[in-house]
Formats: C-alpha cells, structure tokens, sequence
C-alpha cells in the first residue's frame, strides 16, 4: 500500500510539472521560440517546436495520470527528460548557457548545474514510474487516492502540486 502511494505521489508531481511546462510554454510562445532558437534548434523547425514540445509534455502529463497508459505516459515523460538534458548539457560543454524557459514566466535563468541537477532528479522520478509501470504497478491516481480518505486526497494532492512548483522555481533550492 505505501509503495503504491508513493508511485501515485510520483505519477503527479511528474505530471504537475510536465503539465506546469506545457502550459506555460504555450501560454508565452515568443519566449518558448526564443528558447528553441538559442538551444540551437534549427531556425525553420522553431514555430513547431516551440508548439510540439508543449503539446508533448502535455500529452505526456495527462498519460501520467490514467491508469491505461502511464507506461506511454513515463516513456514520453522520460524521453523529453533526456532530450531536455541533452540539450542542456550540450550547450553547457561547450561554453553556452541558454536563457532557460522551461516554464515559461513560472521560471527563467540561465541554463547550468542547477538545470542539470533538476533534470536528473526528474529524470529518477521518471525512471522510477517506467519500471514500476513495466513490472505492472499502475495503480489509479484517483481511486488511490479517494481510497485513502478526503484528506489524503487534498494533502497528497497539495503536496505534489507544491513540489511541482518548487521544481519550476529550482532556484530557490539551488544556488548554482
């Protein structure tokens, strides 16, 4: 029971901050094509980018959080992670540190060690949700939690919407 819980906490602090990302990238499209042109995203695949990633993460988010495709969910969550630090590990070797606007107005700095260290922390998270997934732990987030009690279902839901916050606003965590 407490395993599952503690997936069920996974599954929504990663779909609160994919969806958190989405959104605000969406939301501040100018600045998501900006990010795209400085991440060294070829110059005539920018508009579709700066419109594919958000929808991506998007679809990723709501994967997450139905019990039918949180295998789909975390793959796509995990392949946006590694993709995402890549790219940010790409321009950080060789001397570049990218505006970062991963979310959108909810974030923005320069990309380096603390990107990084927050990308591998989700990318843990993601990790975590694809094996428990592939071993067939996909337990439903609702029903997990309206299971447990009104109060667990507000605090954990709460809680993963704080974390998801805190993520985004890294900065406050990590002074890099």
């Amino acid at each position: 029971p407490m395993f599952e819980l503690v997936l069920v906490v996974a599954r929504l602090v990663l779909a609160l901050v994919l969806a958190l990302a989405g959104i605000s990238k969406l939301a501040a499209q100018p600045e998501a094509r900006k990010a795209m042109a400085e991440f060294g995203a070829p110059e005539r695949l920018v508009p579709s980018l700066a419109v594919a990633v958000p929808l991506a993460e998007l679809a990723a988010a709501v994967a997450l959080l139905l019990g039918g495709t949180v295998v789909w969910g975390s793959l796509a969550a995990l392949g946006l992670l590694l993709a995402f630090t890549a790219a940010i590990a790409f321009n950080v070797a060789r001397g570049r540190r990218p505006d970062c606007r991963c979310f959108g107005a909810l974030h923005r700095g320069t990309t380096g060690p603390r990107s990084l260290i927050r990308n591998a922390a989700l990318l843990v998270v993601a990790g975590f949700i694809v094996v428990a997934s592939l071993v067939g732990t996909t337990p439903d987030v609702w029903g997990e939690l309206v299971d447990r009690g009104a109060w667990v279902l507000v605090g954990v839901t709460a809680a993963a919407l704080a974390l998801a916050l805190l993520v985004a606003r890294s900065e406050l965590v990590f002074d890099l």
